[in-house]
């Protein structure tokens, strides 16, 4: 931008009314040149060079009904647009400007000046129009825009702030409401719902879930139990049956030892034992027993003739080993569940006695027996327990979600409460912080516009003498943004008889 030294002068070539080469050369040391002359010599030629090396245009032929291209009427008569230049001359600095295809160039660009052109017609219009119009003329001579940035900025935030507050003002009803409901079919104990809230939500919640895996242990150990009787009464009716099939087998075994020779079952188990261990091994070369190779071929086929004709014994033998062991297994099986059933009543004594210490929790008045034929009646006697655990349970388990739900209720209502009472010391800040930068707009705007029309009501008075309009006055409303009051006071004349 050029600086701000006095000028020096202006050459204007080939625009508008400069059919030749013009010079005006500025007084040095003034800050104000007047130029006045008829209609006709130059002063609005001298205007658009200014306004033409300042903003690239030529305002004078605007809102004429001229057309778009209002560019081909800057030169003078009888000259190009190339011709034309422009160049302003300060004390330290010059910059010239070019019209080079339809677009005008600042040489050097940096230097450029900054103008501000007020036209007669403006001025009328600032005259005849409406308050909030007139200010739109003058404004541009009055740099407010920093404050108007601000005083929107402010506006916007304070907007945005009061959503933000009905908005956190909502939400405190709404968790009121919330709590209030939530202490109504609590039965409204209390002073009132918001303290009762908090003291629920002080409850331990630790000794409540302590309380629930304690009995959740409980209840998987008297199911275990439970698992037991039924166990047991199958396995004692296979070792009834086993007992049974065994005394079958064994009347089965002696009849069919009475038929043969005396010592023809152990003959049967030598000859079993004989074909297992020659069987696979084929030819055989020489007889296990005695070692002779002489009746060694044919040998098993021998062992199996003689089989033969036991087969009855044998079938018999199979029958009653089988049912030997069936009934071995079978008792085996009964002492194993014995043994689990006794280490099983062992754990429930000792859940038991963790939980003896919450009298809410009800259990057996008797020990758990470790005898199984005990144990059905002993479960019998306490079969009504496993309901009320579920209950407690899903009552102590409502209880931790409520304590949770109210924990999180009064969490929002305070977060919201703190958000509305910091909106609501911060909103009159904020809204006196606006008025506060609106004064100083309004007056810095006053004391400039003041200074104008005391220098209009100067210039005028000295080109109109005695005529009593140099007291001129340019206001903003104060209700009222961007809106310009004019007045003028006239002196009193005395009425003439």
């Amino acid at each position: 931008m050029m600086s701000n030294s006095s000028l020096k002068s202006l050459k204007i070539e080939h625009l508008r009314g400069s059919v030749v080469p013009f010079t005006l050369n500025f007084e040095a040391g003034k800050k104000l040149t007047v130029i006045y002359g008829e209609n006709g010599t130059g002063k609005t030629t001298i205007c658009d060079a200014l306004e033409f090396i300042s903003k690239g245009k030529i305002g004078s032929l605007e809102n004429r009904g001229l057309g778009g291209k209002l560019n081909s009427y800057w030169p003078s008569l009888g000259k190009k647009s190339s011709d034309i230049n422009v160049t302003l001359e300060t004390h330290n600095s010059s910059c010239s400007a070019q019209l080079v295809k339809n677009n005008v160039i600042m040489n050097p660009a940096d230097k450029k000046p900054a103008v501000e052109v007020l036209r007669r017609g403006q001025i009328l219009g600032l005259v005849e129009a409406n308050p909030a119009d007139r200010y739109k003329e003058i404004k541009r001579f009055i740099d407010v825009t920093g404050a108007e940035s601000s005083e929107a900025a402010l506006r916007e935030l304070i907007k945005n702030l009061e959503k933000s507050r009905d908005t956190a003002v909502a939400r405190v009803q709404e968790n009121e409401t919330a709590i209030s409901q939530f202490w109504i079919t609590a039965g409204s104990q209390g002073k009132d719902s918001l303290s009762w809230a908090k003291t629920q939500a002080e409850q331990d919640l630790e000794a409540v879930e302590k309380s629930i895996k304690d009995l959740i242990a409980l209840k998987a150990a008297y199911a275990l139990l439970q698992g037991y009787p039924p166990k047991y009464k199958q396995i004692e009716t296979n070792v009834t049956a086993a007992k049974a099939k065994l005394t079958e087998t064994t009347a089965s075994l002696q009849a069919a030892l009475s038929k043969t020779a005396e010592g023809a079952g152990e003959l049967i188990e030598v000859l079993q034992a004989a074909k297992t261990y020659i069987g696979g091994k084929s030819p055989v070369e020489f007889c296990p027993l005695c070692e002779s190779a002489e009746k060694a071929p044919g040998l098993e086929q021998a062992i199996d003739l003689r089989l033969g004709q036991f087969q009855e014994l044998r079938i018999a033998k199979q029958n009653n080993d089988s049912a030997v062991k069936i009934l071995a297994d079978n008792e085996s099986m009964l002492v194993r569940l014995r043994s689990d059933a006794a280490t099983a009543a062992s754990d429930f004594e000792t859940k038991k006695s963790i939980v003896l210490p919450n009298t809410e929790i009800k259990t057996p008045d008797q020990s758990a027996p470790s005898e199984l034929e005990k144990l059905e009646e002993w479960l019998s006697n306490s079969s009504t327990l496993p309901e009320e655990w579920l209950k407690l349970e899903t009552e102590w388990q409502g209880l931790n979600k409520f304590v949770e739900t109210l924990r999180q209720a009064i969490k929002t209502y305070e977060t919201n409460y703190q958000e509305q009472k910091k909106l609501d010391v911060l909103l009159p800040q904020l809204k006196d912080a606006l008025e506060i930068v609106s004064k100083e707009r309004i007056t810095f705007t006053d004391g400039i516009l003041k200074k104008i029309a005391d220098d209009v009501g100067k210039i005028y008075e000295k080109v109109h003498p005695g005529e009593g309009l140099d007291k001129i006055s340019l206001e903003l409303d104060p209700d009222k943004r961007a809106s310009l009051e004019i007045g003028s006071k006239r002196p009193t004349r005395p009425s003439k008889n």
